[in-house]
């Protein structure tokens, strides 16, 4: 937010965009005429030079994912919002990759929605 000039929210609403599109949340903290689109930019630089670094698992998941593999006899996957390219870096990083297969990520668009823009008639 601070490259962008603005106002850090405070950590309470940053809980709130844990989940949705990256897009939805950052007009959620940012305002409907922000331009998303440079904070994408920005965020997936920062993600990509820090985010791994910065970021760690949490004690046991490893062990955990296997034994779900395991016991689903290996029909378990990774499906995420992230883009594919950084969603199999992630796993990569972090060692999933050997148990899980990224299989359900985002193609990386220019833009995305999440639900139609008006309803079917």
């Amino acid at each position: 937010m601070a490259a962008l000039g603005r106002e850090p929210p405070p950590d309470a609403d940053l809980l709130s965009v844990i989940g949705p599109p990256i897009r939805v949340s950052f007009r959620r903290l940012m305002g409907p005429d922000a331009d998303v689109e440079e904070g994408v930019r920005l965020y997936r630089a920062y993600a990509a030079e820090r985010g791994l670094k910065d970021a760690a698992v949490y004690p046991g998941i490893l062990e955990a994912l296997g034994e779900l593999r395991e016991a689903y006899a290996g029909r378990v996957f990774i499906c995420t919002a992230k883009s594919q390219p950084f969603a199999q870096i992630t796993a990569d990083h972090f060692g999933f990759s050997p148990i899980w297969p990224v299989s359900m990520a985002p193609i990386p668009m220019a833009s995305s929605r999440t639900r139609p823009t008006s309803s079917p008639t």
